[in-house]
């Protein structure tokens, strides 16, 4: 089972490796903005992951070390890094649509708040990636390299991973709601007549496939963090001896973060920017590529609910 694994997730991080390096190259191409900057982060991320998880496949042996602790740990920072800072966007949606009040006084300070965001995403990440060394909890975790299997890994692992993220997941989906309601609203106002409305219609159109473009990086983790969260919780079941381990549950669980970068990198060719930067430098091609994207997530979609 332990070498299928290997081969699973090394083809997963393949593939999300190759998918971020051809979005990082698009976005260089792009207006450098704020929004594009946490989105640069963002795949940054998410690609030193990946590279990192080919490594530790690598060199993993299958067996308790010291090694396997660092493999552990450096996991578990980097999936907290990459959730914080898709929870950036969220943040930044929520300041600059939702409350539009703030929006004016965090734009005229965005270097501050930008360095704020990055700061706190450092700072949590790193705060709770450390937390389980209070309990030696860091080490094999059946078939890889993460928290035990044993009681406090399990309390570590809900109570700093699984639980807060999918609160926060709530949040990004109260953003979501509002955030339909508000642009709804705003459609919905009145927008002058003849030329200058048409133009104004076409802006807040560009607008809005811009700001739903951004919505899919929330949707993205949560598709990920689905199947992971569903073996852990079949893990407890396990433990307490109310049940068995899925083997289907534990490829889910590795298909799902080593696939993350991909599913990232196709929310970034969905955003209303670089559809046009794709259709413009590939004309049909570009339009069929992003047929396939389309496909793909709707595919992705149903297959995790």
């Amino acid at each position: 089972m332990r070498e299928e694994l290997k081969y699973v997730k090394l083809i997963g991080d393949i593939i999300s490796i190759v998918a971020i390096i051809y979005s990082l190259v698009s976005l260089r191409s792009e207006k450098t903005t704020f929004t594009n900057r946490l989105v640069r982060n963002l795949l940054l991320c998410s690609l030193i992951r990946s590279a990192f998880d080919i490594v530790a496949g690598i060199l993993f042996d299958g067996k308790e070390s010291p090694e396997c602790t660092f493999f552990a740990a450096t996991r578990m920072f980097w999936n907290l890094h990459i959730f914080l800072r898709t929870s950036c966007i969220s943040i930044m949606l929520h300041i600059s649509v939702i409350q539009p009040s703030m929006s004016l006084k965090a734009v005229s300070d965005i270097p501050n708040l930008e360095t704020k965001l990055n700061y706190a995403v450092i700072s949590v990440s790193l705060f709770f990636s450390c937390l389980p060394f209070i309990t030696n909890s860091y080490g094999l975790a059946g078939e890889w390299c993460g928290l035990s299997l044993d009681r406090n890994g399990m309390i570590w692992r809900f109570s700093v991973y699984y639980i807060p993220a999918w609160l926060w997941m709530l949040y990004c989906l109260w953003v979501y709601y509002r955030l339909k309601k508000v642009i709804h609203g705003l459609m919905k106002a009145k927008k002058g007549t003849g030329s200058s409305r048409a133009g104004h219609n076409k802006m807040q159109q560009k607008w809005y496939g811009n700001v739903r473009g951004l919505l899919w990086y929330p949707i993205c983790i949560m598709i990920v963090w689905t199947g992971p969260t569903i073996n852990r919780i079949n893990d407890v079941f396990v433990f307490a001896g109310m049940g068995r381990t899925s083997n289907a549950l534990i490829i889910l669980h590795a298909l799902s973060f080593s696939i993350e970068g991909c599913l990232l990198s196709l929310a970034y060719w969905l955003s209303r920017a670089s559809q046009e930067n794709l259709a413009r430098f590939c004309g049909w091609l570009g339009r069929i590529v992003l047929s396939v994207i389309r496909f793909m997530i709707m595919v992705t979609v149903i297959m995790f609910f």
